[in-house]
């Protein structure tokens, strides 16, 4: 009878690594190489698990404010920093080290010299991502040339091709933009479907993310977004409101027969508007599209943010009456 089981044919270590992420297991040992650079330089010739809590502390907490990039001895970006911590958790929790320096009391220090690196960096106006890739503009696409050439070949395309693909499409149309990437093209995809409001639960299925959290960090305001915030704050201070916010200002504000009072008389070239509270924008409003001619005009906005002051009418007076009650006893 077959046995229900298979042998092993690698350890239950071996089969763990290779379902392991290939270029986070190379990020995690780049970035311990550079830890190990670091000790050898501070005489520490022992490997990071051999060193105790409390010494291994102290060691991260100065690597994470001392340390710089190789080629042109520049600071990190925060991620930057942020990623040598998680490199570092993960090496010591494959070596077995038994704590942890993310969570665990001894390593506080650690995390605080993060947090204040992390503060000065962005003070220093590190974090904003300068070589991030961006996503492809509508003007940038052009399709005049499509159907001149074939889309697909009978051979596959190299690894080495297909990184370098999308930085030789923007050079040759002279778009002269280095951080067009090939992850231009996934995020150009997630910023359109996000602009078009599709559910997030919708994209990821398309995407493969795990997390709908990932979704919300594609979500970037696009030219024609900043163009319709500015037009809708130049509308603001100018006073001009297009017609389709004309029917949510007069609910939101009341309408005009309730909130100004007009008197005008026939007899009298004088009119007196009294205007009430709505803002600045409102008041601009009032003579919107009227076309006024003679008499003299006089126009008192009230800017307050109060109420105006009504007359009130005098309180009713009252008037007491004794009632008295007659008894059958005399002596009363």
């Amino acid at each position: 009878m077959a046995s229900r089981f298979k042998d092993l044919d690698v350890s239950v270590e071996d089969f763990i690594s290779e379902q392991e992420n290939e270029s986070t297991k190379k990020k995690t040992l780049q970035n311990v190489a550079v830890l190990q650079q670091f000790l050898t330089s501070k005489n520490e010739e022992r490997k990071l698990e051999e060193i105790p809590p409390e010494e291994l502390n102290e060691y991260l907490s100065e690597f994470i404010i001392t340390v710089r990039t190789k080629d042109k001895q520049e600071e990190y970006e925060p991620s930057s920093l942020r990623g040598f911590i998680a490199s570092f958790e993960r090496y010591l929790k494959k070596k077995n080290y038994g704590h942890s320096i993310i969570k665990d009391l001894q390593f506080e220090k650690t995390r605080k010299a993060l947090s204040s690196k992390q503060k000065d960096l962005k003070r220093k106006g590190k974090g904003n991502k300068p070589n991030a890739s961006v996503a492809i503009s509508e003007d940038d696409i052009q399709t005049d040339s499509l159907d001149k050439k074939p889309w697909f070949k009978q051979s596959p395309v190299g690894v080495n091709k297909l990184n370098s693909i999308m930085k030789v499409m923007s050079e040759k149309a002279e778009l002269n933009k280095p951080r067009l990437k090939n992850h231009s093209g996934r995020k150009t995809m997630m910023q359109t479907l996000v602009n078009e409001e599709i559910p997030p639960t919708d994209i990821i299925q398309l995407s493969g993310h795990r997390n709908l959290q990932s979704v919300n960090n594609y979500a970037t305001v696009s030219e024609k977004q900043q163009m319709k915030m500015s037009r809708t704050l130049s509308a603001f201070t100018t006073g001009i409101v297009s017609k389709k916010d004309a029917p949510r200002e007069e609910s939101s504000c009341g309408s005009s027969s309730e909130k100004n009072k007009m008197l005008v008389s026939q007899q009298r070239t004088e009119h007196t508007v009294t205007s009430s509270t709505c803002g600045q924008r409102q008041a601009l409003q009032i003579f919107a599209g009227a076309t006024i001619s003679g008499g003299n005009i006089h126009v008192s906005i009230n800017t307050l943010n109060k109420s105006p002051i009504l007359p009130t009418s005098p309180k009713p007076k009252y008037q007491r009456y004794k009632r008295l009650l007659s008894s059958d006893s005399e002596s009363d």
